[in-house]
C-alpha cells in the first residue's frame, strides 16, 4: 500500500484466495483506490495474480504499479462522462525494463525500478527521473539485489544482494553510475540511509566475532569503507528502520530515530536510537 504525501489518497493491493473449486486453488489481486476523507472507493482494479503486488505514490496525484517487466503511470485525470466533469484514476504512461520488476527504490529525484534475471544471477537497476519520468540511466550488478538506497543528492547508492553483501556506486558525468566500493562484510541483513545525516548509510550485519548476535555500522557513501560508528548491542536485532517524526505548530522540530526490533516468537521489542545535537 501507499498514500499520497497530503494523506488524500490509499491505493493498496489486496488479494483473495478462492477455493471453492476443487484441487485448485485461485488467488485473485485487484488494485483498489481509497480517498481517505471520507474513506470511499475510487476505483477497483483487477491484476493477474503472478505480478509483484508493490504501488507507491511519487506525487500527490501520481502513483507507480508494477507491473511484469514495466512500471505502470497511473494519474488522477478529469474526463468527460454523459456531458459530465469527473475525475478518474487513469494509466497514462508505462516504463519498461528488460527482466521483470521485483521492487522499487526512491530518491528525492530518482525511481529506481530493481530488476532481476534469475536465470544468469544477474539484476538490473532502471533509473527514471521522478518528476519528468524520462528515463536516465541503467545499470547493471553481477548479482541478484534486493533493495538499494541513495544518499540526499543521489550521487551514490549502497545494493544490498541476496547473499548479504552490501556495493556502492557512484554517478560520473562520463559514463552514469560505476561500482565505487564494496564492503567486506558477510550476512548483511538491511541497509538504511541516515535521514539525519547526509553522505551515511546504516548497515545491519552479523557480528564479526564468534559470538551470536548482530551489529549496526554506519557508513559514509562517498569514502570508501570510511566506519563512522558501529554499535552492538546485547539484544539480537532483526530488522532496522528509520523515521522522522514532525511536531506541529509555529515551532515544528524533528526527531529521528534509528528502530531496532527483536522479535522472536514469545515477543517483539522496538529500541529507539536517537540523534542528540551534540
Amino acid at each position: 500500500y501507499s498514500f499520497s504525501d497530503d494523506l488524500q489518497f490509499l491505493v493498496l493491493v489486496d488479494s483473495v484466495r478462492d477455493e471453492s473449486q476443487k484441487n485448485k486453488k485461485i488467488e485473485i489481486a485487484s488494485l483498489k483506490i481509497y480517498e481517505t476523507s471520507p474513506l470511499q472507493y475510487q476505483s477497483v482494479v483487477g491484476l493477474a495474480p503472478h505480478l509483484p503486488a508493490q504501488v507507491a505514490f511519487v506525487a500527490a496525484r501520481r502513483f507507480l504499479q508494477l507491473d511484469g517487466s514495466k512500471a505502470n503511470v497511473w494519474e488522477l485525470q478529469k474526463v468527460t462522462i454523459e456531458g459530465k466533469e469527473k475525475q478518474r484514476w487513469q494509466i497514462i504512461s508505462q516504463v519498461q525494463t528488460l527482466f521483470q520488476i521485483s521492487r522499487m527504490s526512491f530518491s528525492d529525484n530518482l525511481i529506481a525500478l530493481l530488476s532481476k534475471d534469475s536465470s544468469r544471477g544477474e539484476s538490473c537497476v532502471s533509473l527514471v527521473d521522478r518528476q519528468s519520468l524520462q528515463f536516465r540511466h541503467r545499470v547493471g550488478i553481477d548479482a541478484p539485489v534486493s533493495k538499494l538506497v541513495f544518499d540526499h543528492n543521489s550521487r551514490h547508492f549502497a545494493a544490498l544482494t541476496d547473499e548479504g553483501r552490501v556495493q556502492v556506486f557512484k554517478l560520473r558525468k562520463e559514463t552514469g553510475y560505476q561500482a565505487h566500493w564494496a564492503l567486506d562484510l558477510k550476512g548483511v541483513r538491511a541497509v538504511e540511509r541516515n535521514e539525519a545525516v547526509s553522505n551515511q548509510f546504516f548497515v545491519l550485519a552479523n557480528k564479526e566475532e564468534r559470538s551470536q548476535g548482530s551489529e549496526v555500522r554506519l557508513y559514509q557513501f562517498s569514502r570508501p569503507l570510511n566506519l563512522v560508528m558501529i554499535w552492538r548491542p546485547l539484544f539480537e536485532v532483526r530488522q532496522i528502520r528509520f523515521v522522522t517524526l514532525t511536531g506541529e505548530g509555529s515551532r515544528q522540530r524533528k526527531v529521528q530515530f534509528l528502530l531496532m526490533v527483536n522479535k522472536n516468537k514469545q515477543t517483539q521489542k522496538i529500541y529507539c536510537g536517537i540523534k542528540r545535537p551534540e
